[in-house]
């Protein structure tokens, strides 16, 4: 498979002040250039589903496996493009980033502007398993 939509997403971002693109496929947000993504709305944790469209994440699989194993559910269904739009908080993985806060998508605040609660748990969570488990 090609990754050159990827890299010129990448580059676009960039060019715009972002530090990543997010994909949308057929009103769907899918994936960043080289990130996974997860939003909160309401009480919910939701990332694509494997798939197709979507490129395996490590660190991804990680999340939603400390997740569901510190009681909070993790949804794995589509995101609709319209979600993005109303999320308290949407964030970014990938094995060279780790669990990223996105506090701003463009142009506008995300949620608060600021990392949320279920970001910095899941943050909390991953440095523990690096700490005590990690590579």
């Amino acid at each position: 498979t090609s990754l050159i939509a990827n890299v010129l997403g990448r580059q676009t971002a960039a060019e715009r002040g972002a530090d990543e693109a997010l994909f949308l496929r057929d009103g769907f947000a899918v994936e960043g250039a080289a990130t996974n993504l997860f939003v909160v709305v309401g009480d919910e944790v939701r990332t694509p589903p494997h798939g197709p469209d979507l490129l395996p994440g490590v660190t991804r699989d990680l999340v939603v496996e400390l997740l569901r194993g510190a009681g909070m559910p993790c949804e794995e269904r589509p995101v609709p493009a319209a979600m993005l739009e109303g999320a308290q908080e949407i964030w970014i993985t990938s094995s060279t980033k780790d669990v990223v806060p996105v506090t701003r998508l463009d142009g506008r605040a995300v949620g608060d502007g600021v990392p949320g609660p279920v970001w910095r748990r899941v943050h909390a969570l991953f440095q523990t398993w690096r700490e005590t488990q990690g590579p």
